[in-house]
């Protein structure tokens, strides 16, 4: 399995959970180049086999029924993994643009894989340019996505018949 490094529950209590399970852990690229060390050394330290980087979706998408509602991340709301991710309410938007990096290119993949021991697979790819790309750089995998359409809704289906 693949757990969000934005779930609600830990890294560590996945793993306490569900032992025997191969794990992944995914991850977006963060600000706070600390915070990504932290995360891939409490995967490593779990258990977990694989790092997954998402790179397509470092930003939201315009999800209109959210603006409607107007929907916050409220104060007791929290990212398991993310230490301090209490926040005051806040768009979840907001919250992530202060978190992710938004400005990633092969630089940062290779800054990634360089503070891990684990595979680094690369999530998010949706053409064969950046597939072969992606080997290139010496993604251990590629896993095709387009975040389930919810991120970028104008972007090719993961499967074209």
């Amino acid at each position: 399995m693949v757990l969000s490094c934005m779930a609600s529950a830990t890294i560590e209590d996945v793993a306490k959970a569900a032992p025997n399970v191969l794990r992944w852990l995914q991850m977006y690229m963060f600000r706070d180049q600390q915070l990504t060390r932290s995360l891939v050394k409490r995967a490593e330290d779990s258990g977990y086999k694989a790092i997954v980087l998402t790179v397509d979706a470092i930003i939201l998408g315009r999800r209109c029924r959210d603006l409607k509602n107007q929907s916050v991340l409220l104060p007791h709301m929290r990212f398991g993994n993310i230490r301090g991710s209490e926040t005051e309410a806040c768009s979840t938007e907001d919250y992530v643009k202060s978190l992710f990096e938004q400005a990633i290119d092969w630089t940062s993949f290779s800054w990634l894989k360089s503070i891990t021991r684990l595979p680094v697979l690369i999530k998010g790819i949706l053409t064969a340019e950046d597939a072969k790309l992606a080997v290139q750089h010496g993604a251990s995998g590629i896993i095709v996505s387009n975040h389930g359409g919810r991120q970028l809704d104008g972007v090719p289906a993961t499967v074209i018949l």
